[in-house]
């Protein structure tokens, strides 16, 4: 078992030491260590000094500005450095609580047969609070619709491969991020544990801003997670979701639902290839990492996909190429065409994608490199 432990912070220079000191301080040690800031550029360099005083990597979050983004930055981290294999582990934890020191000492004795996702109880500490958090012994996606019952953030602990296959963190997501994510990684039916020992502390104060606490963001999180979710909730499941809202947020179920009667009304139609066959099959991708790229070229060898055109977006690091990535693909005669970086810069610049799009050099958002690169699947094919 390999143990990549993450932390993400924002802005809590006063905290972030004391997060950190319960990872080093940890009797099984983390094989790596991935710090990401989510911070103010000052605060940044301040993030700085104090990892390097624990030998820990700080990482800037190069993706969307949240809690979400951070998170997937470090997963595209682990897979550039380590790979993806089996048994490589992601352990999170929140740069305001810590782990006690036999948190990973216990999740690795309790592996005993390969587990997916192992979770462990959790004390919620503040001035106004001592509160031990008890896990069910049994859960599923319905556990997560309804609300959350105790896994995230700083208790979780998940093999590499099962978060991908899940489909990482939602970066639309403010908040919920990780209730979220656990609806897909229950869907996936993994194996998994539930250590009923307290092994991790979550400091609840309330005299700074957390993300549960600003209601504009939770209102948003809640619409967004209703209605990607809505298809999958009982009525039962719908009315624990809204009375929970109300509970914990004072948030109206009208303040969730979306007045539809506002909304302009949409003419649907199936899709259909009316000569079948007389199609292309394209596949498109933005390629950030030569590594990456290549990894994405050998499955479409290995799983022999009848592929008509694969079109990437160029976005490797200065001094990086895709001539590994090309050569796979002439090697199997796969017709591929590649979008030069400054090809794309320069369509940014003058306006190619749209005039909202001027504003931007760089490919430094979903939304942002979504639209580029649907621009030219739509183009090219």
């Amino acid at each position: 078992m390999k143990i990549v432990a993450v932390i993400v912070t924002c802005n809590r220079l006063e905290l972030l030491p004391r997060a950190l000191k319960s990872v080093s301080g940890q009797t099984r040690k983390p094989d790596y260590v991935y710090v990401v800031s989510n911070s103010t550029e000052d605060n940044y360099f301040k993030e700085q000094k104090i990892c390097n005083e624990f030998g820990f990597i700080l990482f800037k979050n190069y993706r969307t500005e949240n809690y979400a983004g951070a998170l997937n930055t470090a997963v595209e981290e682990i897979v550039k450095q380590q790979g993806i294999t089996d048994n490589i582990y992601f352990a999170s934890l929140d740069d305001d609580d810590i782990w006690l020191p036999d948190y990973l000492k216990e999740i690795e004795a309790n592996n005993t047969e390969d587990f997916d996702l192992i979770a462990a109880n959790y004390l919620r500490k503040s001035d106004e609070e001592n509160l031990l958090m008890t896990l069910p012994a049994l859960l599923s996606e319905n556990n997560f619709l309804k609300g959350n019952p105790g896994i995230g953030r700083s208790n979780t602990f998940i093999r590499l491969k099962t978060l991908l296959k899940s489909g990482c963190f939602d970066e639309a997501l403010h908040s919920s991020v990780d209730r979220d994510f656990f609806v897909r990684v229950f869907q996936q039916k993994p194996k998994y544990k539930i250590i009923q020992k307290h092994l991790i502390t979550a400091y609840t104060d309330k005299n700074r801003e957390r993300l549960t606490t600003n209601r504009e963001k939770k209102i948003k999180s809640l619409q967004i997670f209703y209605y990607k979710y809505q298809h999958l909730m009982r009525e039962e499941v719908r009315q624990h979701f809204f009375q929970r809202a109300k509970k914990y947020f004072s948030i109206e179920q009208s303040e969730i639902l979306i007045n539809q009667h506002q909304e302009k009304s949409i003419i649907k139609s199936e899709l259909e290839f009316k000569n079948k066959g007389d199609y292309q099959f394209v596949i498109g991708f933005i390629a950030g990492n030569e590594i990456i790229a290549q990894i994405i070229a050998k499955q479409i060898i290995e799983k022999k996909i009848p592929v008509d055109l694969v079109l990437i977006i160029e976005d490797v690091p200065k001094g990086a190429t895709l001539a590994d990535t090309k050569n796979i693909f002439k090697e199997f005669s796969i017709p591929y065409l590649i979008v030069k970086d400054g090809d794309w810069k320069q369509n940014l610049k003058s306006g190619h994608y749209g005039a909202y799009y001027q504003q931007f050099s760089d490919i430094n958002s979903i939304p942002i490199g979504r639209t580029i690169l649907h621009h030219h699947l739509f183009t090219e094919t």
